[in-house]
């Protein structure tokens, strides 16, 4: 497979392959090598679209600045409407955020 990096990890004998072109490998490469979850590519808006789109939970370990980034929140919530909760307090009170919300479950707001 070409761009597949694959290799042995020294410290538990087990092996690994990933493609560093996919978003998702890429982010959990940079999880094996950082020493938070915080600190690693939940910076990049791409990596956590894609992450929102398959956990919408992923939502509440996003930078501050993706939680407040409309395009993110709403991606989070075409899974789950209850993912607003880990929006930032300036997009729950954004009428297209609010708006959305209550369309998918009118018990958002509670």
């Amino acid at each position: 497979m070409a761009g597949r990096i694959s290799g042995t990890d020294s410290s538990s004998s087990s092996s690994y392959s990933f493609d560093p072109v996919d978003p998702v490998d890429s982010v959990y490469l940079a999880a094996s090598t950082a020493s938070s979850l915080k600190d690693l590519a939940y910076q990049s808006k791409k990596a956590v679209i894609e992450m929102v789109n398959q956990n919408p939970k992923a939502l509440e370990f996003a930078s501050e600045d993706l939680r407040n980034d409309k395009d993110v929140v709403l991606a989070a919530m075409t899974q789950s409407v209850w993912a607003l909760q880990y929006a930032s307090a300036e997009l729950k009170r954004d009428r297209e955020v609010v708006l959305e919300a209550v369309q998918q479950n009118g018990l958002a707001l509670v």
